[in-house]
């Protein structure tokens, strides 16, 4: 949340997080809250999931956060406060959509049948009562209902008054054109992985590398090779560092002037970042 922070520094505009996994609990630590300058909402616990989705991306904002059936209020318009949206994120949100446990998503709305189910292409591959519990599974056609919901998304964001920030778990998927192994966000399965970052201005992937550094042994005080980890921040694609497999890492950055952004920064700084990338549309011709 140093982003949050800085912002908040330079212009006063406030952050709305929309979380939907542990990642909270972070931004909670951090003292951000409590000082007004982040605002959080975990948008899983409330019913009806496309709609949430869609409001959350509106930049809407429940009038009592903790509770699930309180009303929506709409993104102030005039002297609008908020200058970061932070979503957390691709997966969580996809995995939401997806829910047997929330009312309205997918696998719930397979469970319980008839009108709620709707039509879908596929039957579910499962579904039976355990107890008072009713359950259902996923078919195919649920990933291609997500998927095409998460691209919408994103593109609404994209008309927030801000800067927007999404966050995403990794999986490994192949390039749909060239076959090769890669890894790269996990947007409702592995189907947009490879063409995601095409939504987005950047997309930087977060990695750890191991520096090999010589210590003391406190025992016997001899010279020892010892690891530290090494926490990056990938602007570009890249493979990985400690040599573990031969996978290609998904990152990418629109920076005008690609000579002036480094490979990765290390540690992460998502400030530098962005005056690597005001300077290089500076320098562009």
């Amino acid at each position: 949340m140093v982003l949050a922070r800085h912002l908040h520094q330079q212009t006063g505009k406030k952050t709305r997080c929309y979380h939907g996994d542990g990642g909270a609990a972070t931004i909670e630590y951090s003292g951000l809250v409590e000082e007004g300058i982040v605002e959080l909402f975990q948008y899983t616990i409330r019913p009806h999931p496309f709609e949430t989705t869609q409001f959350a991306c509106q930049g809407k904002w429940p009038a009592e956060p903790d509770n699930p059936a309180s009303p929506w209020k709409d993104l102030p318009v005039a002297n609008n406060p908020y200058g970061l949206f932070v979503f957390e994120g691709l997966t969580a949100m996809s995995q939401y959509l997806m829910s047997g446990n929330v009312v309205g998503g997918l696998a719930q709305r397979h469970a319980q049948g008839g009108a709620t189910a709707g039509k879908f292409a596929q039957d579910t591959p499962v579904a039976f009562q355990d107890g008072t519990l009713k359950v259902g599974g996923n078919p195919m056609s649920d990933f291609g209902i997500v998927q095409r919901t998460m691209q919408d998304r994103i593109r609404e964001t994209h008309a927030l008054p801000g800067w927007v920030y999404w966050t995403a778990h990794q999986t490994t998927a192949d390039d749909a054109e060239t076959r090769e192994r890669i890894i790269g966000p996990d947007v409702g399965g592995k189907a947009l992985t490879s063409k995601i970052g095409a939504a987005f201005g950047n997309m930087i992937h977060l990695d750890g590398a191991q520096k090999k550094l010589m210590g003391k042994d406190p025992v016997t005080g001899k010279a020892v090779e010892q690891l530290e980890e090494e926490r990056r921040a990938y602007t570009r694609t890249h493979y990985d560092p400690d040599g573990a497999n031969a996978f290609k890492y998904l990152a990418t950055n629109r920076c005008g002037r690609p000579e002036m952004m480094p490979t990765y920064l290390a540690p992460p700084d998502p400030i530098r970042f962005y005056q690597l990338l005001k300077e290089g549309r500076m320098a562009t011709p």
